[in-house]
């Protein structure tokens, strides 16, 4: 399993780990500030019907008695409509507080809403007259801080599960993935050694079909036979190459390469095959480019994009390679026509092993179908990306990018 795979996998567990507390640790906090709301609105509803409960002075007779208060749990005051200025308000009030009063009740004025909290206080206005506002005061101050107690707590614990969340995750996940990585290290190592077995079965097989050959003089059944002989050898090779490419423990050996040289001599071996097709084989390739990677590698790559091109390219047409340094990558492609449409549909599975689009019968599949899974296991060695792409109709189009 790859390590991409891994940190995927984890980091959707983290998200969902993180979504499902967020959402639980948010529902609680809205019901809990709705309570606090609730229950606050409850009370000056009351406190407003009951506003004859509430005695009111004037201005300069608030903090004249002997006994005064610098904290009040409710207390109403009446205000100018246009600025605000206290006009009465609850007896016994400190000046300081009076000053708080004043000063909380312009801010509810300015206030759009009609209930709100002003340092602390949950507030309830409605006009008294043409000119003044009446504006009752409950103080829940306590309330919040409990309530901003309660987020921090709870952000606190939410934090502590996610990360025990997390971390029992990954050693699940190591487990899980080192079985499986296990499990793929087996699968490898077996085809390439299944590899190796058919090998030679498969030489003595072709050895008698060429003594065969001599003696039946161009027989019909000798021919099939080599064909489906040399078609075997030729899946056990590919088999043993994306066995070989797709093994984690024996890292693809890179060096500085003339990539643009690797490219253009792994392409010229084609021109020869491209001319019996009546295929043009544009070769567009940009000088002097130098990558790190692997020259085997690079030039199997081309080998196979070449030979898929030219199995499904119709006669006449043409087969434009091109190599090109953009910024800070290389930039490889291969375009070639095609005598069916592709299906929008199949273009991401196409280097799936052994997956084949539906195509008429008139046009059968050729080769092994593992050819586009040995290109992308080598684009893969070397940290790169490759898509498959249909940009025209009856057009298709391998699209590769190298880091540099």
């Amino acid at each position: 399993m790859s390590e991409k795979l891994q940190k995927r996998l984890v980091r959707t567990s983290f998200l969902a780990v993180f979504i499902v507390l967020a959402v639980i640790l948010l529902g609680m906090a809205i019901a809990n500030y709705s309570q606090i709301i609730s229950n606050s609105d409850t009370m000056l509803k009351n406190f407003w019907n009951n506003k004859s409960f509430f005695r009111y002075v004037d201005k300069d007779e608030i903090s004249n008695s002997e006994k005064t208060h610098s904290y009040f749990l409710f207390f109403s005051v009446i205000v100018d409509e246009q600025t605000g200025e206290l006009l009465q308000a609850t007896p016994n009030m400190s000046a300081e507080f009076a000053e708080k009063a004043e000063r909380m009740a312009k801010l509810a004025i300015l206030d759009e809403d009609k209930r709100d909290f002003v340092e602390g206080y949950r507030y309830l206005k409605n006009s008294e007259s043409e000119d003044t506002v009446c504006i009752i005061f409950l103080d829940c101050s306590e309330k919040l801080v409990e309530f901003r107690n309660f987020l921090f707590l709870a952000g606190l614990l939410g934090t502590i599960a996610v990360s025990v969340a997390v971390f029992i995750i990954l050693k699940s996940y190591h487990r899980v993935l080192t079985t499986m990585e296990e499990n793929n290290q087996k699968y490898r190592r077996y085809l390439l050694d299944s590899g190796h077995e058919f090998k030679t079965p498969i030489a003595i097989i072709l050895a008698d079909v060429d003594v065969l050959d001599m003696e039946l003089e161009n027989n019909e059944w000798v021919r099939d036979i080599r064909k489906q002989a040399k078609r075997l050898d030729n899946l056990t090779s590919d088999l043993g190459l994306l066995a070989m490419m797709e093994n984690a423990n024996e890292p693809v050996q890179m060096i500085d390469i003339p990539v643009s040289d690797v490219i253009a001599e792994a392409a010229s071996s084609f021109q020869m095959a491209a001319a019996r097709h009546l295929i043009d084989l544009n070769l567009r390739i940009q000088p002097m480019i130098c990558m790190r990677g692997n020259d085997k590698n690079i030039s199997q790559l081309v080998a196979v994009l070449l030979d898929n091109a030219l199995k499904y390219a119709p006669e006449e047409s043409e087969i434009v390679l091109l190599l090109e340094q953009t910024g800070t990558s290389i930039h490889l492609s291969v375009t070639n026509r095609t005598s069916f449409l592709i299906p929008e549909e199949s273009l991401g599975m196409l280097f799936d092993r052994f997956y084949r689009i539906q195509i008429p019968e008139d046009n059968p599949p050729k080769g092994t179908g593992i050819g586009l899974s040995i290109a992308k296991a080598i684009v893969n060695a070397h940290k790169g990306k490759i898509v498959a792409l249909s940009p025209e109709e009856k057009v298709f189009k391998i699209d590769i990018t190298f880091p540099l």
